[in-house]
């Protein structure tokens, strides 16, 4: 069944037959029925929608003869018309003025209808109805049913002015819809008006009131084209077509040029029909609405048009047969097998998938499958964080530690930091240990003595004026921090350059008490390389041991827990940072060794392993190996923790107060996520993205006002804001606001007989699949009702009156 589309619509066009009342009011030739529906049908852009709306008279014959032509192939569901009428009324209750207005019937029986509008003997040109209840009674004593009326309005001639106090009670109480001046800019300056002063809703049209077919759709001067809207319904139910745009005005009705309505037009293609076992149902190109009740395949549904037959979730394997089911999307006249099929051709540019994620509403955190899920099913891009390296050289530090160990075992001569001072000539060939003395005393008083005395500084004053200012004494407090804190670190240092001290000496008294260099020149010359080759491998392991101490410290650890990427998704931002919940840092020295003090560095316990044979934590021996195994595990179990794959994510809906979704209860983090999808959607249509979105059961954790908020309200402002037509929705829901009061284009109902499923779809125009409708979804008799009365009560016209 069809589904609604945009009709080119014009109810206001004349027949010679006006001029049996008005005189000459119809001024071009006599056309008959093919004459009228040919010219309609062969416009460029075509009239599919029509009413001859004579003035206080209807054309019987040409209605009968238009009857007879419209159900035969050259027209039949190419265009279609309602039975109208223009009247004259003169009702002092409504207005002082005499004014027009269209009225249009639902009922097609021409008889009661040209019955009717005879019994108030319009037959003179001043002729007028004087009581709009006298037309009300007519027509409800011929039981004729619903019918509508569109009052000439603001500029148009014969109209209601814009001015009028009590315009808004008459359009719910009697009036339908109101017919605007032809005039593009006046139109524009009229809707700016309304939306301004909360007439978001208020329905009007703009109809050609052609009165010359000669000239048609050009105005009587023959110039520019007249303005026709466009409506949004169904060729099959003409009238309710009518009913529900004016129910829904700014999304079912269309006038070209016109910016701050809906636009009708549209060249971007979506999914037009899907096949489900060869059965075609059609797809709007805006809201469907996928309804049944529990098992009926709505989700099924879903699953197929985005992943295929063969890409379904397992949970459906036990109901669906891949090796004999067939399922296929049609996009532009294309078929494909699935959506993901259609992105791969670029047919489609993205799907977003907009689900209820119970795991984030009640979990502490957010866990990474999750926010990997979402920005997959969002279309977002997420942040990513680099792989740490810790830079430890240990075949470089086992190379040294191995040439060390060689030299110091098998030492015969030592070599020291001052070789030219060591060997000196009138004192023999001895090397002196007092030359590799190293006092740091000096340097620590020196630094000490320049300590600023914070307290003194801090009183000098010239009268009353501080010498230093508070900045300037905070300056002074760092100033001291640094020098305490060198201090300190060359404390540290003497005892490790005492340590690399001893093993020289010792080195030099085995050698001093093993040779007489005085009198052995070529020893001593062999002495010379040797003592070098010893003092070089201690060199490089010391320059090793502090290489290695200084990659990996508290400074460094601390500044990669603090390292987070962002990124911005409109207001909403996430964020990514190293999972480090369960990490804490331990130096390279902790690591280790055991049984500590204060004053123990990675280096000194090094050599100190190195001199006195003690072991490592655990009582592992001191050897090249352990040594390896050690470091390797060390790098290992920090590399695993900032490793890229161990990561977290946060999701942040307030940048400007950093708060995060995590701070909100389950309903706040539902509406946030649905809030962030939507704002995706927005930025699609700025940057031109062709998008299906997918909705499955947004009513999930959320009542009927944020029901309405959230989904309903915002599908509303994107079908007016997307002027290239670049989103598709299909929504599978349980819920009444969603599907109707949505003002879906397209419902489709999901049917299960024995796990065959079958769909079929319709439009809100088709009352007795609304009925249908109805009883599946929660409260959707009440949804039409409110959807009904919402702007157009129309009490007076809708009830039953009496003498």
């Amino acid at each position: 069944m069809s589904n609604s589309i945009w009709l080119r619509t014009d109810l206001h066009i004349h027949s010679k037959k006006s001029n049996e009342v008005k005189g000459s009011d119809y001024k071009g030739p006599e056309y008959n029925a093919n004459d009228l529906l040919d010219k309609l049908c062969g416009l460029e852009n075509p009239v599919r929608l029509f009413s001859v709306t004579d003035h206080n008279i209807i054309n019987v014959d040409l209605y009968n003869d238009i009857e007879t032509l419209i159900i035969t192939d050259k027209y039949k569901n190419k265009i279609n018309y309602i039975i109208g009428v223009e009247l004259d009324i003169h009702d002092t209750k409504i207005y002082k003025d005499r004014f027009h207005t269209l009225c249009f019937f639902k009922s097609r029986d021409i008889k009661k209808i040209d019955k009717v509008i005879k019994s108030f003997s319009l037959e003179e040109e001043t002729d007028s109805i004087a009581d709009l209840y006298e037309l009300f009674r007519e027509i409800n004593k011929e039981q004729l049913g619903s019918f509508i009326l569109i009052p000439h309005f603001n500029n148009k001639s014969q109209g209601l002015p814009a001015s009028l106090e009590e315009l808004d009670q008459l359009t719910r109480l009697i009036f339908d819809a109101f017919e605007d001046s032809n005039n593009v800019e006046n139109i524009k300056k009229s809707l700016a008006i309304y939306l301004s002063n909360g007439y978001v809703d208020f329905p009007f049209v703009a109809f050609s009131d052609c009165h010359d077919i000669s000239k048609y759709p050009k105005s009587e001067d023959g110039e520019d084209d007249k303005l026709i809207c466009d409506i949004l319904g169904s060729l099959d139910y003409p009238f309710d077509t009518l009913k529900t745009a004016f129910e829904e005005p700014r999304l079912r009705i269309s006038i070209q040029d016109v910016d701050l309505m809906r636009k009708s037009k549209y060249e971007n293609y979506m999914i037009s029909r899907f096949f489900n076992e060869d059965v075609p149902v059609n797809v709007s190109n805006w809201l469907n609405s996928i309804i049944g009740p529990f098992g009926s395949g709505k989700s099924l549904l879903i699953d197929k048009i985005i992943n295929g037959v063969d890409g379904i979730q397992e949970k459906y394997n036990s109901v669906v047969d891949k090796n004999t089911s067939s399922f296929q999307i049609e996009i532009n006249k294309v078929k494909y097998s699935s959506l993901k099929e259609a992105i791969s051709a670029e047919a489609i540019k993205q799907i977003v998938e907009i689900q209820q994620y119970e795991e984030l509403y009640y979990d502490s955190e957010i866990k990474n499958e999750y926010m990997k899920n979402l920005s997959m099913r969002l279309g977002f891009d997420l942040p990513r964080l680099n792989q740490v390296d810790i830079d430890f050289n240990v075949d470089k530090l086992i190379y040294s530690l191995n040439k060390t160990i060689d030299h110091y075992s098998n030492r015969s001569s030592a070599y020291s930091f001052r070789y030219d001072k060591a060997f000196i000539e009138n004192s023999g060939y001895f090397v002196k240990e007092e030359n590799l003395t190293f006092n740091i005393n000096d340097i620590v008083s020196k630094i000490e003595k320049n300590e600023i005395n914070i307290t003194q500084l801090s009183e000098l004053l010239i009268r009353s004026y501080k010498v230093f200012n508070t900045q300037e004494i905070v300056d002074f407090k760092t100033s001291n921090k640094i020098m305490k804190n060198k201090v300190r670190l060359i404390t540290n240092l003497e005892k490790s350059i005492s340590t690399i001290d001893e093993l020289f000496k010792a080195g030099i008294r085995d050698f001093n008490a093993a040779n007489d260099i005085s009198t052995d020149k070529e020893h001593i010359n062999l002495a010379e390389n040797t003592l070098k080759d010893y003092s070089d491998s201690i060199i490089t392991l010391v320059k090793c041991l502090r290489e290695i101490d200084s990659v990996w410290t508290k400074d460094v650890y601390d500044e990669w827990i603090s390292i987070k990427k962002e990124e911005s998704i409109d207001k909403y931002k996430v964020v990514i940072e190293y999972d480090t919940s369960n990490s804490t840092y331990k130096s390279i020295l902790k690591y280790m060794y055991s049984n500590l003090t204060e004053q123990d560095t990675f280096e000194t316990r090094f050599l100190d392993s190195l001199m006195n044979k003690s072991t490592l934590r655990g009582t592992k021996e001191f050897n090249s190996t352990n040594i390896r195994d050690f470091i390797s595990k060390y790098k290992g179990e920090y590399l695993k923790v900032f490793d890229k794959s161990n990561t977290k994510y946060d999701l942040i809906y307030d940048t400007k107060n950093n708060k995060s979704i995590i701070s909100l209860s389950a309903g706040g983090r539902a509406k946030e996520v649905l809030k962030m999808a939507f704002s995706k959607i927005y930025t699609n249509i700025d940057k031109r993205i062709k998008t299906v979105v997918v909705i499955d059961q947004p009513e999930n954790n959320m009542d009927n006002n944020n029901i309405k908020k959230l989904v309903v309200e915002h599908i509303k402002k994107i079908k007016i804001k997307d002027k290239q037509n670049l989103i598709q929705f299909l929504v599978v829901t349980h819920n009444a606001n969603v599907s109707i009061t949505s003002d879906s284009e397209n419902i489709i109902i999901a049917e299960n007989n024995e796990n065959e499923f079958k769909y079929r779809n319709s439009s809100i125009e088709d009352e007795k699949f609304i009925d249908d409708v109805c009883e599946i979804l929660e409260g959707g008799k009440d949804a039409l009702i409110t959807r009904a009365v919402k702007y157009n009560i129309n009490i007076l016209k809708g009830m039953e009156i009496t003498k």
